[in-house]
This record gives C-alpha cells, sequence and structure tokens, in this order.
C-alpha cells in the first residue's frame, strides 16, 4: 500500500501544482487582460484629444501662415522705404557737394547749378550768396549725371530764388 499511498501523495502534489500553475497563469492572463484595457481606453483616450487638438492645431498653423504673410510684406515695404531713402541720401550729398564747390568760388558746370536749383533751392540760394572769390578756381566734372540738357527743362530751372529768369550764362560759372 505504501506503493499507492506514495502515488497518492504524489498525485496530490502534482495537483496541487496543477492547481497552483493554473492559478498563476490565470492571474497572468487577468493582468494581461487588464493592461490591454488600460492600453485600450488610453488609446481611445489618445484619438479623443488627437480628433480635438487637430482643428486647434489647424488653425494655430493658419494664423502662424499668416503671421509670416505680414511679415513678409512688412519687410517688403521696409526694404522699399530703404532704397527710396538711400536714394533721397545721394540726391542730398550731391548737393552739398555742388554747394560746396560753389561756395569755394570753384568753376562748376551749369548743369550741376541747374540740378542742384532743381533739388534743393534754398541751399542753392545760400551758395551762391555765400561764394568766395577765388584766384585759382578749381575747375570740376559734372556731378549730375541724371539729369539731361533738356532745353525745357533748363528754362524751367533758369530762375533765381526771386522766381525772376536768370539771363543767358555760359556753360561754367566762376
Amino acid at each position: 500500500m505504501k506503493v499507492n499511498q506514495t502515488t497518492s501523495a504524489d498525485a496530490n502534489l502534482l495537483l496541487q501544482t496543477a492547481v497552483k500553475d493554473a492559478g498563476q497563469k490565470q492571474h497572468k492572463h487577468q493582468q494581461s487582460r487588464q493592461l490591454d484595457d488600460s492600453f485600450s481606453k488610453k488609446t481611445e483616450k489618445s484619438a479623443e484629444y488627437s480628433v480635438e487638438i487637430a482643428p486647434d492645431m489647424m488653425q494655430k498653423a493658419k494664423d502662424a501662415d499668416e503671421e509670416i504673410q505680414k511679415m513678409a510684406s512688412e519687410i517688403k515695404a521696409a526694404l522699399n522705404q530703404l532704397e527710396n531713402a538711400t536714394g533721397q541720401e545721394d540726391v542730398r550729398m550731391k548737393c552739398l557737394q555742388i554747394a560746396m564747390r560753389i561756395i569755394k568760388g570753384d568753376k562748376v558746370p551749369m548743369a550741376d547749378h541747374q540740378y542742384l536749383m532743381k533739388h534743393d533751392p534754398e541751399l542753392y540760394a545760400k551758395a551762391i550768396t555765400h561764394r568766395m572769390p577765388n584766384e585759382n578756381p578749381k575747375e570740376h566734372d559734372r556731378l549730375s549725371e541724371d539729369e539731361k540738357d533738356d532745353p525745357a527743362n533748363v528754362a524751367d530751372l533758369m530762375q533765381d530764388v526771386s522766381g525772376q529768369p536768370v539771363p543767358d550764362q555760359p556753360d561754367e560759372i566762376e
């Protein structure tokens, strides 16, 4: 009978081990199912957030694009202003150089006189009134390259500060 008792005890032990293993497997299965459920819920929430966030993100992207377009147009406008200012500064510098030459008593081409009269009549008047006699006047080349010797322009420009026409003058004024 010892054989039967040993066999029964062994069977009992095997049964207990099998039950224990089955319980552990069931517990692991339940944990796995819980993790799957948890993951599914999180995925669903993530999808809900994506649906809620997507329109908001699209609006933010559109706003950012509009802001970039606005900034680009402002930059273009600023560049245009800079180009215009640079052109005005060039004209002002030419006028000042011509006035300086006149004040020093140097020989200045008539085209430069006309250029100064057209772009800054007050400075031209001051330069003429402050002209210094110069025993050895320097003869200067023309600065105002962009002005043409158009007879219509010459007639308009050939007025003194008081508005009276200036009599014919030689090409260069000492």
